[in-house]
């Protein structure tokens, strides 16, 4: 009988995506050829990239983009991709894998605003998603209010209440220390600025929870876990790739982020009908073969 070969399902990979979309802007020169810097003396100099740009072309991998896409859902800043991509450069040099020419930080800088035009572009849902819930934190601040909710499945209370602080600097015999104390005010950035992050969170603990609780049923009692990293003894693996399938759906079922709104702020609930892409058919998450990458 002849032997037939089974080709395994390709693994979608949103971190190759946006290199691809990367390595394309290079390859179209679509980039500024100039970047404006200043120097601590505060005169603004221009510095030429055409050179560094032509030394990525082609040569940009998911490595470059993973941290970067990763942490958009948690509200990465723009200095923040920078921070993550300096470190990657970084290491890569010491391990004599560095590819561009030029100083470093110009490389990190084109790759920030690249890999940051690119993810816009892949992950639509997620930058229309955090946007929204940084609007609807906002109302909720401006009346004096913080945020509280629970999470789907497990109705684990979630509260959000950062408070602006007080600094007091201190001269001591060993230099200076800030002493902060915690004030009744509200911080609003970073009443905003946090929501994104955590309402990620409460969704990573709910499945974290719930999967953990369905194995347990299934006679489970021994865990590694940490955030979204899950480890079960070997003979309950298949259990937990059914398990989390069925939990992600259940969670996604009950629709978290207008549950969030009818919790938060309910005058924003037509709104946050309108927003929703609702491009994932979630039975299929039950027949696919990866779930994480």
């Amino acid at each position: 009988m002849p032997m037939k070969l089974i080709k395994r399902p390709k693994r979608a990979d949103i971190y190759q995506r946006v290199a691809d979309k990367v390595n394309q802007y290079l390859y179209n020169n679509d980039y500024p050829t100039l970047l404006n810097y200043t120097l601590g003396t505060g005169e603004v100099r221009e510095q030429h990239t055409q050179a560094v740009g032509d030394s990525l072309k082609g040569k940009i991998t998911r490595k470059l983009t993973k941290s970067n896409t990763m942490t958009q859902p948690y509200s990465v800043t723009k200095f923040g991709m920078y921070e993550q991509l300096k470190a990657e450069l970084v290491n890569m040099e010491k391990n004599n894998k560095k590819f561009w020419v030029d100083d470093m930080w110009i490389t990190a800088k084109i790759l920030t605003d690249l890999n940051d035009r690119a993810i816009a572009e892949t992950v639509k849902g997620a930058r229309i998603g955090q946007e929204f819930l940084k609007e609807v934190t906002a109302e909720v601040v401006k009346k004096g209010r913080w945020v509280f909710y629970t999470a789907p499945i497990t109705r684990f209370p979630i509260l959000q209440r950062i408070h602006r602080t007080e600094v007091e600097r201190v001269q001591t015999p060993i230099g200076k220390l800030s002493i902060r104390t915690e004030t009744n005010i509200l911080n609003p950035q970073k009443m905003v600025n946090g929501i994104a992050p955590n309402f990620i969170h409460g969704l990573d603990a709910a499945l974290l929870s719930s999967t953990v609780l369905k194995l347990k049923e299934d006679g489970c009692t021994n865990f590694h876990l940490i955030h979204d990293s899950y480890g079960v003894p070997i003979n309950q693996v298949s259990n937990l790739n059914l398990r989390v399938r069925e939990a992600y759906v259940e969670i996604f079922k009950q629709q978290p982020l207008q549950q969030w709104i009818k919790q938060v702020n309910p005058d924003f609930e037509e709104r946050g009908n309108g927003i929703m892409i609702n491009t994932l058919d979630l039975e299929d998450v039950m027949d696919s073969r990866y779930i994480f990458s």
